[in-house]
């Protein structure tokens, strides 16, 4: 008969992002929102340039306004964007989007999809699967810090009690 004479327990990996992060917003200082605000200068700058020359026509002037335009209200859409957990719920917020929120109720998967052409840096979208309903996608902008977003899916994970809901699909 064998005597046990020593056990070996390895030692528990503690996570330093415990501390759950309940409210995360999109950020200028991200490279998306460097990169979408330097767009909207720049062609805020040609439409401008545009307006002094002769030899534009006015519906040159009027496209490169448009694409101005648009391009700060995507801005600003863009960098009002905010996930919340409140009480079992994701709510997602911004400025010209409506409000959802996202029951966690019997929920199987969350699936952090990157999308675009650079990986590390692109475009985002979490994907709720639950039990007996349609999966819910919210889609992102491109001025969302990865790290930010992961600690917020993490608190969730937390919140559920299940450590193994987030999937990352690149």
């Amino acid at each position: 008969m064998k005597k046990i004479t020593g056990a070996y327990a390895p030692r528990i990996f503690q996570d330093l992002r415990v501390s759950c992060v309940r409210d995360v917003r999109a950020q200028a200082i991200s490279i998306g929102g460097v990169i979408l605000i330097a767009i909207c200068v720049i062609l805020t700058v040609v439409a401008l340039l545009m307006l002094e020359s002769m030899t534009i026509t006015s519906a040159q002037r009027g496209i490169i306004g448009l694409l101005a335009f648009g391009s700060w209200l995507y801005a600003i859409d863009s960098l009002s964007e905010r996930l919340t957990l409140v009480n079992k719920e994701v709510h997602f917020r911004s400025f010209f989007s409506r409000h959802r929120a996202i029951p966690l109720i019997e929920l199987e998967a969350m699936i952090l999809v990157q999308q675009g052409f650079n990986l590390e840096q692109g475009m985002q979208s979490i994907e709720f699967r639950r039990h007996g309903f349609e999966p819910d996608h919210i889609t992102l902008g491109p001025c969302w810090r990865r790290h930010r977003l992961e600690d917020f899916l993490h608190s969730v994970e937390l919140a559920l009690n299940d450590p193994h809901l987030l999937e990352e699909v690149r």
